[in-house]
């Protein structure tokens, strides 16, 4: 137990870390999710999480296709680092649409950890915890994909 809670304090801090150097580094890209959060209805939702779910599988099937050409290995490589980060991301991106759907608190930077603390002992549950969190980084990758990609 003292392990687990360990772990997770140490995943917390790196995420509270990633997020400050997130919101700091990309406020524009910041602002355009909360945007695109406060305005999108059910119907864009769906969408967007279908898109970022297709996304989420094409993408690493892509990097392995490359990875059997020589001109497509490093090309592979980067774009299963990129995937990996925007997944990690994905965590963050998500507590931040908890906060603006949910917990509404003005002050983005507190909303933001307490989106992440609510994750985070979310994702300790025994056998779910794993499912739960690779939703949770999907759904936020789903967002990044659509913010970055699709143009309404």
């Amino acid at each position: 137990k003292v392990n687990s809670i360990t772990s997770m304090l140490f995943s917390l801090g790196g995420k509270l870390i990633m997020m400050i150097i997130m919101m700091l580094a990309c406020k524009g890209f910041v602002k355009r999710m909360i945007d695109f959060i406060e305005s999108a209805t059910n119907d864009d939702m769906r969408k967007t999480l279908f898109g970022g779910v297709c996304a989420a599988l094409i993408i690493p099937l892509a990097a392995v296709a490359l990875l059997f050409t020589i001109i497509g290995l490093p090309v592979a490589l980067v774009i299963a680092g990129l995937y990996i980060v925007l997944m990690y991301i994905g965590t963050i991106i998500t507590a931040i649409y908890l906060n603006e759907r949910f917990f509404k608190i003005k002050n983005g930077m507190v909303g933001t950890t307490l989106g992440l603390a609510v994750l985070s002992v979310i994702c300790m549950a025994p056998y779910l915890g794993t499912l739960i969190g690779l939703v949770v980084s999907t759904f936020g990758f789903s967002l990044i994909v659509r913010v970055l990609f699709w143009n309404d």
